[in-house]
């Protein structure tokens, strides 16, 4: 799938422990079924399934706090296409990013 996640994503800054809400420019929406993300707590070694969404948000629980985490999304389409992955944003969950 070559359209997919645009540029900006981006973590918001919350305080809500072991919460992430990441948001992001979907390009071609009418394209896209869903998006998922994933992310890291070993500075990228392994990646964990994190959520999906219909919306050009998307919300985390139950992430670890106080602790660095990497961030990555993509988009989904028919017939099982998929994007890339976005580049990797780090935050830190519990205490704003």
């Amino acid at each position: 799938m070559k359209s997919g996640i645009g540029e900006g994503l981006q973590p918001l800054r919350r305080g809500i422990r072991g919460e992430a809400i990441l948001t992001f420019k979907v390009m071609e929406p009418n394209r896209v079924r869903t998006n998922g993300a994933e992310y890291s707590v070993d500075n990228g070694a392994t990646w964990h399934n994190g959520t999906y969404s219909t919306a050009s948000t998307i919300k985390l629980k139950g992430l670890p706090s106080r602790q660095a985490i990497l961030f990555r999304v993509c988009s989904m389409g028919t017939y099982q296409r998929k994007s890339a992955w976005t580049e990797a944003v780090k935050g830190v969950c519990g205490v704003g990013f």
